[in-house]
């Protein structure tokens, strides 16, 4: 934590709010998981670029702050299903902000990024 008190600041729930969900891999993580439970090989494919490793470091950190669950299924070898946690859900209309700020920005840039499956307003197609 980058923080060991919140309460220097009137900003300090944003400051929290940030240091919960900072890092290059979270967001992305967290727009595929409010589709629904993705398991681990499907949210590679989903977060375009980002190794095993990274993958498997950034869930483990959502994971240990509460805001997605991680459930082994039967099977050989056993699945792992990962989704966003009680938590996590109320994040739905922060990422939602969030990617429709980002998109905002990114045309006023000239930059498009979202696609048909994965619109930024958040609603499944």
């Amino acid at each position: 934590m980058r923080h060991a008190d919140y309460r220097v600041s009137p900003a300090c729930p944003v400051e929290a709010a940030i240091e919960t969900l900072e890092g290059k891999w979270k967001g992305s993580i967290l727009f595929h998981l409010q589709y629904g439970p993705r398991r681990f090989n499907t949210l590679m494919n989903d977060v375009d670029g980002i190794s095993g490793r990274a993958l498997t470091r950034a869930l483990r950190d959502l994971e240990a702050k509460g805001l997605i669950t991680r459930t082994v299924e039967e099977g050989a070898p056993p699945p792992v299903v990962y989704a966003l946690s009680e938590a996590g859900e109320t994040l739905r209309p922060v990422i939602t902000a969030l990617a429709n700020w980002g998109e905002g920005y990114l045309a006023d840039r000239g930059v498009a990024c979202a696609t048909a499956e994965f619109p930024c307003d958040g609603e499944e197609v």
